[in-house]
């Protein structure tokens, strides 16, 4: 039993730690607060037009590859998983 235990709780706190917004905090802010190298800015609907009414999965695939200034996975280490919940996040902030 503890065998199975040690990963699930590994797994579990990995996804705890995936809040959209911390996400954004750590890694997104640092353009998308300030625009910097074309980045829409988060809030600014009019700069995220275009990208709003795009399904959520095509935003993450631009980030896991990259668009435009932005490297892959945003320059970082994130998963997929924490990627989708940042872009959610930037998404909802638009309404």
């Amino acid at each position: 039993m503890e065998k199975t235990l040690i990963p699930t709780l590994l797994l579990l706190s990995n996804i705890a730690l995936a809040d959209g917004q911390e996400i954004y905090r750590s890694v997104c802010y640092s353009c998308h607060d300030y625009g910097i190298n074309f980045a829409p800015k988060f809030g600014a609907k009019n700069q995220w037009t275009s990208r709003s009414s795009k399904d959520i999965e095509e935003l993450v695939d631009f980030v896991v590859t990259g668009k435009g200034n932005m490297p892959p996975n945003a320059g970082s280490n994130l998963t997929e998983f924490e990627i989708r919940e940042a872009v959610f996040y930037m998404i909802k902030s638009l309404k």
